[in-house]
């Protein structure tokens, strides 16, 4: 009975303070609060990688210095005199399929010997015939 009336009396007091804690705690930072706060490590972290970038810098002179290096000279894309070559036009679709393949054809007639190409020409041949005659013999009505 003693546990039951100590358990009443801490239960109250636990409640009255966790409504005391949800009246306070639901105040939250608003949104200008978080884009400032967001703004403000941005610039850190770009203010902290410029330095980072300025020591690597001062590395890379010292080191140009002590082998006599030059530094790189990056091509500029809006120079037209740059020595770099310009890049090709993608093909068109009438000349993807325009007839390339005969030059290539008639270059690889030009390997094959004369006796292989008789014998091409007339396993060709053969069939054609075969099939023109089977179409005389038989005609549909």
């Amino acid at each position: 009975m003693a546990g039951y009336i100590a358990k009443q009396l801490v239960g109250k007091q636990l409640e009255a303070v966790k409504s005391v804690a949800k009246d306070t705690g639901s105040k939250g930072p608003t949104e200008e609060e978080v884009l400032a706060a967001m703004n403000a490590a941005e610039e850190k972290r770009r203010e902290k990688f410029e330095t980072q970038e300025e020591e690597r810098e001062s590395l890379r002179q010292t080191i140009r210095d002590k082998y006599g290096l030059k530094k790189r000279d990056f091509l500029d894309v809006t120079d037209p005199n740059s020595s770099r070559r310009p890049s090709l036009q993608r093909p068109s679709d009438a000349s993807l399929h325009s007839p390339r393949h005969q030059p290539e054809e008639d270059q690889l007639s030009n390997i094959i010997p004369p006796v292989l190409r008789e014998a091409a020409s007339k396993a060709v041949e053969i069939p054609q015939r075969l099939f023109t005659e089977a179409n005389e013999k038989c005609s549909t009505m």
